[in-house]
């Protein structure tokens, strides 16, 4: 059974806003980081890109991850300012527009038995029990949780809304 049709609209939904919130913001605003803590807007946009990718492996996807994204914006990483340690705006916008269309290329025809597979990560599993779990989170929240961040960090570098 494919993922469910509800979570391909949201993530569609998700995508289209996150898409807005980067195409609003000017690539300088990416590198400055705000008094509030909220962590860099170039570290949040490598992020979903890095977990996109990593959704879409789960789903079934040979999509493979683009260098560079995970030791640089995956779980555990330290953000940085430093436009010379990050990818570019335009390279990371790339990343997520490939990570997009890699998840919602796979979303229909992954295996029942891929996504009831339990996570391989005991401390993960005990909130993400399946694989299911963790794509139907990436998908429906988790781009949602990071355009709030950088709605955050937007405001706080003196920015308008997201909306």
């Amino acid at each position: 059974m494919p993922v469910a049709p509800a979570v391909q609209q949201q993530f569609a939904f998700n995508a289209g806003f996150f898409d807005a919130a980067l195409a609003n913001t000017p690539d300088d605003a990416w590198f400055k980081t705000s008094a509030d803590g909220v962590q860099p807007i170039v570290w949040q946009v490598g992020h979903v890109a890095f977990s996109l990718f990593g959704c879409a492996k789960y789903l079934g996807s040979d999509a493979p991850m683009p260098d560079g994204l995970e030791a640089k914006y995956g779980m555990g990483s330290t953000p940085s300012t430093d436009p010379a340690y990050n990818l570019s705006p335009a390279e990371l916008r790339g990343h997520i527009k490939t990570g997009i269309d890699a998840v919602n290329a796979a979303a229909p025809t992954v295996a029942d038995d891929a996504l009831a597979a339990e996570y391989p990560d005991p401390d993960t599993r005990k909130i993400f029990p399946t694989i299911g779990y963790l794509t139907d989170f990436l998908m429906t929240g988790h781009l949602m949780y990071h355009a709030g961040q950088i709605g955050s960090a937007r405001k706080a570098l003196g920015m308008p809304p997201l909306i």
